[in-house]
């Protein structure tokens, strides 16, 4: 056999060996072609998911640097910037550091721990909350305020939706009357009979829907190979699901959930939604495998699954 051939052969072997890489491959060229890779995310999305649910009210779950090094060197993260990234979150609070000898820990500060759980709810959740099809208002309430911060005030504090311009939209059981939000709004209730197809697709960022277009990309493919996600290694399936849950976290929480009547039908992000739960739970198994290795204690009893069904 020539060098060439031998050098194919070889490879791909060491393909089949490491099936993992091969699946995770366009996720990894999308984290670091993406423009500049926060690592502290990265930490952070690894904590959220593998470590934190595993804590008890007494016995934080710890996850030794060893290991997280290990996770993040597949994922392509240099070890000085792991250590850059660790010493940033230790410093702002986000995360506590535990040594032994030559040997650290971390784990998720009190104030991390909320964070991250206050969020859970929309990324666990089967359909990802992107939408409200739950509670579907019937009678919507638009509200002129004299400016707009005053209208962005009133809908972060609300939680609706602002339009521009002073204008801000929601369910009018949630809206009450007055001056609530420190500010005198004009208002109007009623149905909504028609909307036009400029609004519904400026309601959550352009910007955003085309990452979430990106991702159902990405996301596509692997629905098709259920069985081999099924059939990773632990590490292999550890990363993968980092790497999944990443590019989902980061845009879920990009934007506010809006009811089914104001997403586009074909909006990529419902798409997602529909390809997320049944990736995730088949890299379970694999990946909770590797955080058992990991020296974490195991789940608390009744803890719910993550996108359970």
């Amino acid at each position: 056999m020539n060098q060439d051939l031998l050098s194919i052969a070889t490879k791909a072997e060491a393909a089949n060996q490491r099936p993992g890489q091969n699946l995770a491959a366009p996720f990894l060229q999308a984290l670091h072609t993406r423009g500049r890779l926060r690592v502290w995310s990265i930490i952070i999305t690894i904590f959220g998911d593998l470590v934190q649910p595993r804590s008890q009210a007494d016995a934080p779950a710890r996850l030794a640097f060893s290991d997280l090094a290990r996770l993040t060197d597949s994922l392509g993260i240099a070890p000085g910037a792991l250590r850059t990234a660790m010493s940033r979150l230790t410093k702002e609070g986000w995360l506590q550091r535990h040594k032994e000898g030559r040997s650290a820990w971390y784990q998720l500060s009190d104030s991390g721990a909320t964070s991250t759980q206050a969020a859970s709810a929309r990324i666990y959740s089967p359909t990802g909350k992107l939408s409200q099809a739950h509670s579907e208002p019937q009678v919507w309430r638009l509200s002129l305020y004299p400016s707009t911060d005053a209208a962005l005030l009133a809908a972060k504090r609300q939680a609706h939706i602002p339009l521009g311009d002073g204008l801000v939209l929601g369910p009018a059981e949630l809206s009450g009357a007055g001056a609530q939000d420190g500010a005198q709004a004009f208002a109007l209730e009623g149905r909504i009979t028609a909307l036009p197809g400029w609004l519904l697709d400026n309601l959550v960022d352009p910007a955003v829907t085309q990452d979430y277009r990106e991702l159902a990309a990405l996301l596509k493919p692997l629905a098709e190979q259920i069985a081999a996600l099924e059939a990773l290694p632990p590490h292999e399936a550890a990363v993968l699901r980092c790497l999944l849950l990443h590019f989902w976290r980061r845009l879920v929480l990009k934007h506010r959930a809006l009811p089914l009547s104001l997403l586009p039908e074909d909006w990529p992000g419902l798409r997602c939604s529909q390809l997320m739960p049944p990736l995730y739970r088949a890299l379970w198994a694999a990946s909770e495998a590797w955080v058992d290795q990991a020296g974490l204690p195991a789940r608390p009893l009744g803890l719910p699954r993550p996108f359970a069904p």
